[in-house]
C-alpha cells in the first residue's frame, strides 16, 4: 500500500493536507489552508486549492509543491451554495461554481457523463498560472465525458415544458470555446428525439457529433462568430 493524500482540520481555524505513508508512519508533506478551502483532485499528480478568498494555487501531490494562480475576483467563493468541480487538460485549469437554481424548472443531463452547471467557470493557463477567462452558464449540464480532449467545452440540458394540457421536451445545447472562452453556439430547441448516448470528436473535419438511437447531431464550425449544427434522424430497423 502506498502513500495516502489526507485533508484534515476541517471546521477548524486551518485545513490541513497531507501526504501520509502509512506503511512507515512518515509523513511526506504537510501544508496549511484557511478553513473552507477548497480542494479538489484535477488528476493523479496535482491538486487545485482555492481558499475563500479566491487566492487559489496548484499542489503537486507526489512532491507537495505549491503553484499559485491568479486570485479570483474576492466574491467568487464567498457564500457558495451550490457543488463545486475543478477539471484540467493540457493547456488550462477549469473550476466551474455553482450557485442554487431557483427557477423551478428541473434541467437533465443526457446518457453522457455530465455534471451540473449553474453558475461561473474560471479558467487559468497553465503556462504562466493567469486567469485567461470566466464565463456564466445557466441550466446546463457539462459534458465530461472526453474532456480533455475536446476543443470546446459542451454543456447539453434537457427539460420538460407544460402548455395547457401538453407537456414537450426541449433540448439545450451550448458551446464554449476552451481558449477564449467564448459563447461558440447557444440554442434551445423543441426536441422528441430519444437522448444522447455518445459522443465522436472528427479533428479532420472538425466535428463533434452526438449520437441516440434516433437522431445524429454534429457541431461543425462556420465563418461567423457561432458554431452551426446539423441533425440527421437515423433509420430505424424493422427486425420483423
Amino acid at each position: 500500500q502506498g502513500p495516502s493524500l489526507k485533508l484534515l482540520g476541517i471546521g477548524g481555524a486551518k485545513a490541513i493536507v497531507r501526504l501520509f505513508n502509512p506503511v512507515t508512519k512518515n509523513e511526506q508533506w504537510k501544508v496549511e489552508l484557511p478553513t473552507g478551502s477548497l480542494v479538489a483532485a484535477l488528476n493523479d499528480d496535482e491538486l487545485l486549492a482555492v481558499p475563500l478568498d479566491g487566492k487559489a494555487e496548484r499542489i503537486e501531490i507526489a512532491t507537495g509543491r505549491r503553484s499559485p494562480l491568479e486570485s479570483l475576483p474576492s466574491n467568487a467563493m464567498q457564500g457558495r451554495r451550490g457543488e463545486t468541480f475543478a477539471m484540467v487538460d493540457d493547456e488550462r485549469i477549469y473550476l466551474l461554481v455553482n450557485t442554487l437554481d431557483n427557477s423551478g424548472v428541473h434541467h437533465y443531463g443526457e446518457s453522457l457523463l455530465s455534471v451540473r452547471a449553474h453558475g461561473t467557470i474560471y479558467a487559468w493557463n497553465r503556462a504562466d498560472g493567469k486567469l485567461a477567462w470566466k464565463q456564466d452558464v445557466k441550466h446546463q449540464n457539462l459534458v465530461v465525458d472526453r474532456f480533455r480532449s475536446l476543443p470546446v467545452m459542451l454543456f447539453v440540458s434537457r427539460s420538460w415544458k407544460q402548455r395547457g394540457n401538453m407537456s414537450y421536451g426541449t433540448l439545450s445545447i451550448q458551446a464554449i470555446h476552451k481558449h477564449s472562452g467564448k459563447v461558440l453556439h447557444d440554442s434551445t430547441t423543441p426536441s422528441m428525439y430519444s437522448g444522447f448516448h455518445s459522443i465522436q470528436v472528427n479533428a479532420s473535419e472538425p466535428s463533434i457529433e452526438f449520437k441516440s438511437y434516433n437522431l445524429r447531431m454534429r457541431l461543425v464550425p462556420v465563418a461567423g462568430p457561432v458554431a452551426g449544427v446539423t441533425t440527421t434522424p437515423m433509420p430505424i430497423e424493422n427486425k420483423n
